[in-house]
């Protein structure tokens, strides 16, 4: 019969048996599938003054000399990721994702294919496709209205890393820099937990008139790194001091109060003032 100590020790040396470790070391160094889709015309419009670069504004940058800014972004994400050869890339054809990842020692993979001009179609398209190829994460480069083609494509089937194309973002998926979203993929990579974050809907037309108006659009998943996350009421991507950030808020709520309310409020406060 063993006695209390025997058993004791049995118990701990069973738990850290040879293949448990050769299993946990095949667990670790086993590849992660890593999207990555790239909004190639996203924040052009910042670049030169412009609100967005949907529709006509898209042309109305270039002919103000507007270049594409994700391309740089993208890579200043992937150049900063330790652990490379933990990772497999499945990328989106041509300047949606290829042409950014070539000649990095990155192994990739090429997912669906895209015309000359791309469109939100393509990128709902591809991360489809993506995600039926077994993608565990998916990066994307891109605005507000990039994350909503993702919501709209995976939904919260699988976590992503949303690295903010322009000068203004505001939904709290984004990551605050280039470094922070590599090390969110870092993140990933060794397991964290995940969260859900905010995904809004921005009306692009009041925003260009100097009002912001927005609404949740849904949830997105994303590795539990709060630090590296936009928070949602700040948008710390948003150029321009946080002064001018509450102002466009106060004129959007003094738009939308009841006159009749606010004008009784005032005047009951102004009463009790003078008692």
């Amino acid at each position: 019969m063993c006695s209390s100590n025997e058993q004791y020790w049995g118990l701990k040396t069973a738990k850290f048996l040879p293949e448990d470790r050769d299993e946990e070391k095949a667990e670790r160094d086993m590849k992660r599938k890593i999207g990555l889709i790239v909004n190639p015309v996203a924040g052009m419009g910042g670049s030169v003054g412009l609100k967005g670069t949907d529709g006509e504004m898209y042309n109305r940058a270039i002919e103000l000399g507007a270049r594409p800014v994700t391309p740089k972004r993208t890579k200043d994400v992937l150049s900063q990721i330790k652990n490379k050869d933990r990772i497999t890339l499945f990328v989106a054809p041509g300047k949606m994702g290829e042409q950014h990842v070539e000649g990095t020692d990155m192994p990739y993979e090429v997912i669906g294919k895209v015309g000359g001009d791309t469109s939100a179609e393509d990128t709902k398209r591809i991360s489809k496709e993506m995600l039926n190829n077994g993608i565990e994460l998916l990066i994307f480069v891109g605005g507000d209205g990039t994350a909503r083609d993702i919501y709209d494509a995976i939904n919260s089937k699988i976590p992503v890393v949303a690295v903010p194309g322009g000068v203004k973002v505001f939904s709290s998926v984004f990551s605050v820099s280039a470094k922070a979203a590599a090390e969110m993929i870092e993140a990933f990579v060794e397991s964290t937990d995940l969260i859900e974050e905010e995904v809004l809907d921005i009306d692009e037309n009041a925003f260009r008139k100097g009002r912001l108006a927005s609404r949740l659009y849904g949830y997105l998943l994303v590795p539990n790194v709060k630090k590296l996350l936009q928070g949602a009421k700040e948008a710390s991507g948003i150029s321009g001091s946080s002064v001018e950030w509450k102002k466009e808020i106060a004129t959007y709520t003094v738009e939308k109060m009841d006159k009749k309310v606010v004008s009784t409020r005032s005047r009951n406060n102004l009463e009790g003032h003078s008692r």
